[in-house]
Formats: C-alpha cells, structure tokens, sequence
C-alpha cells in the first residue's frame, strides 16, 4: 500500500498546475497521459504487493506469479486449439473420397492397429449444408483419426506435442 500512497502523490503533483506560466495546457495533457500510465503500473504494484503478502518471500511469489501466467498462456492456446477443432469438424461441407483403417478389422481380419487414412475436402461455408446424420458420420470418422493419432504419438514417444 505504501507504493500506491506514493503513487498517488506523483499523480498529485504532475496534474498540480504553476499559475501564469502559459503552460498549463500542455502540462495538464502530459499529466493525464502520466496518470493513465501511472494507474497501470499501480494496478500491477498492487498486484504483486497483494500476492506477496499472501505468499511471502518476493522471490518466492514472482516465480509462482510466472507459473501462473505460464499455464494461463498455455489454457489460452489449448482453448484455441478447441475452437479451431470445432469449427474443422462443424465445416458447412465436407466430403471424403475414401478412407481407411477406420473399422475394428483390417480386410484381413486383423485386429486395427493406430493406423487411420482418409481423403477429403472442407468448406467453411456451402450452399448444400450437411444433414445432421452425414455429419455425424463425417465427425465420427475425424474424431477417431484424432483419437488414432493421440494414441500413435503416445506410442512413438511423440506426446509432447499434445
């Protein structure tokens, strides 16, 4: 709290005007722009003085404070990456040439493995929208690519991709 007192009392003396020096104009516009820039940097003083008051040692808390911002930054690019998911399976059209390795047995009876193939094309938007059980078919078959996929890079060691 002491650096918000502080704070405030700069704010206080850069709007405080010299009577009959010309310049009270440009003085009062700087002050604004200060006291704008001067209120961010209070609003993130108070922040990291409250975590450290809850947290204790200021070394301690900063490092906690960038774990946090870390995982919210990696929160925003998994929503991301959930959004554009949906929007790819919720295409107006898709249309797929073929596919393969989607059933439970290969042609030769063998059990499937992680091994998914299929050809296909995607509008964002088309005058001949997908019926909802088309859709249903087309979502089915790119989430269980998907789901093979997970599975192939967890096998092959290549999870940290995900």
């Amino acid at each position: 709290m002491k650096m918000q007192r502080s704070l405030q009392e700069l704010i206080i003396s850069a709007t405080a005007a010299t009577p009959g020096d010309g310049q009270n104009g440009i003085r009062l516009n700087n002050a604004w722009k200060a006291q704008r820039e001067l209120r961010e940097v209070a609003k993130a003083a108070t922040i990291v003085e409250d975590c450290v008051d809850v947290l204790g040692d200021t070394k301690e808390a900063l490092a906690k404070l960038e774990t946090a911002v870390d995982s919210l930054k990696a929160s925003e690019r998994d929503l991301l990456d959930a959004r554009r998911w949906r929007a790819f399976i919720n295409s107006d059209r898709i249309k797929f040439f073929g596919h393969a390795g989607f059933s439970k047995v290969d042609p030769n009876g063998h059990p499937q493995t992680n091994y998914r193939h299929f050809g296909a094309e995607f509008w964002t938007h088309h005058s001949h929208v997908l019926t909802d059980e088309d859709r249903q078919y087309y979502v089915n078959l790119l989430t269980g690519y998907a789901d093979a996929a997970i599975e192939h890079l967890i096998a092959t060691e290549k999870s940290h991709v995900l």
